[in-house]
């Protein structure tokens, strides 16, 4: 195992580059060293959904690592949950009901209205342990990340990509971004042709077009040869259909990097709407409303996760579908921890406030099926 240390401004950081790949394609997990607790190592693990043996174990720097099957701590977790703070409808729907109001005034012609739902876990509970029956057992996703820190942790089963960077065979910097607009709930009765049907329809289409143009225009900025390389294809997810685009590019012109055009990126179109700044102008004031009877603004919800390789590889997923805490939380206690759940949902001309409603709940149940 070798590690390689960097001085920073902020603190010293080991970084760790063992790498374990479980069987070809199963299983990945990243080890990181923290500098600030010496001998404890964090563990960040991107699974593939299905797979049982995931690491289980804190380790230091002389004792190996442990594989563990996966043993089910879903019943303690859905029985212990102590209840969770429903929305009021008033609240979530009063903004719902003031968006059309900005788009047929010009203001914006799309905006992803989002908002919170929060759960009162015992403090004994582990975020690892909801990780590991979200991710590996009620909702699978490709992009599916832990992350626990001093402060805050996130535990994301995001099935989107919001930026990625690599080499090509050629050595040319190849970016894309895959954004998800339209949803539709998976079950028995839903199968791959009739969630196209629902989802290939004017309101649908042009939210994710809509999207895919600002992309477009962001990548513009960093390289002239872009191109949508999948428009509008639907995709199977465990618990939903997704109406997913896929925008690609070259990044060649000189000085500019992969973390340029994610920086000049944020926050997501995806979670803002078009066009952006204004859009997320209103969005501010309007999802603050909110704030005294939901659990406050997005924090780290609706933005981005995802990691920046020593080999110059990138990949940062879109927090949704998501379940994040924070420690100094004013609704924690000594018995209790707040976590915190967000969902929303595109609002353009074409929609209407009941079907916006059950789409916001339809996201939602993606995360609280760890508490189901």
């Amino acid at each position: 195992m070798k590690k390689l240390e960097l001085e920073t401004e902020i603190s010293p950081i080991d970084v760790c580059d063992y790498f374990y790949k479980q069987n070809g394609d199963k299983c990945n997990f990243v080890l990181l060293n923290s500098a600030s607790i010496p001998g404890e190592w964090s563990i960040i693990g991107f699974p593939t959904p299905g797979e049982s043996e995931i690491i289980t174990h804190s380790i230091d720097d002389q004792q190996n690592v442990y594989l563990t099957k996966f043993g089910s701590e879903e019943k303690e977790v859905r029985e212990l949950a102590a209840g969770t703070t429903v929305w009021d409808t008033r609240h979530v729907q009063r903004p719902i009901r003031q968006v059309p109001g900005y788009l047929h005034s010009g203001d914006s012609y799309e905006l992803c209205l989002t908002t919170q739902l929060k759960i009162h876990l015992p403090a004994y509970i582990k975020p690892w342990d909801i990780y590991k029956v979200l991710t590996l057992r009620k909702n699978p996703s490709p992009f599916s990340c832990f992350m626990e820190f001093d402060d805050c942790c996130l535990i994301s089963s995001s099935p989107e990509r919001f930026l990625s960077w690599k080499d090509d065979e050629d050595g040319n910097k190849i970016v894309e971004l895959r954004p998800i607009k339209g949803t539709v709930k998976n079950t028995d009765d839903v199968d791959l042709e009739l969630a196209t049907k629902i989802l290939k329809t004017p309101k649908e289409m042009g939210e994710n077009l809509m999207i895919v143009d600002l992309i477009r225009h962001d990548l513009y900025q960093f390289t002239d040869n872009v191109k949508v390389s999948q428009l509008m294809a639907v995709e199977e997810y465990a618990t939903v259909f997704q109406l997913v685009s896929v925008i690609q590019g070259k990044l060649y012109k000189q000085g500019y990097h992969g973390i340029d055009l994610l920086h000049r990126s944020l926050p997501p179109g995806s979670m803002t709407g078009a066009p952006k700044k204004r859009s997320v102008e209103l969005l501010q004031d309007i999802e603050s409303m909110q704030e005294n009877f939901v659990g406050g603004r997005r924090g780290i919800y609706s933005g981005v996760v995802g990691y920046w390789s020593i080999t110059d590889d990138s990949d940062w997923s879109v927090i949704i579908r998501s379940v994040f805490h924070y420690n100094d939380d004013k609704e924690n206690n000594d018995k209790t921890k707040l976590y915190r759940i967000g969902a929303g949902g595109a609002i353009t001309v074409l929609s209407d406030q009941e079907g916006e409603w059950d789409e916001m709940v339809l996201k939602l149940s993606s995360a609280l099926q760890a508490f189901k």
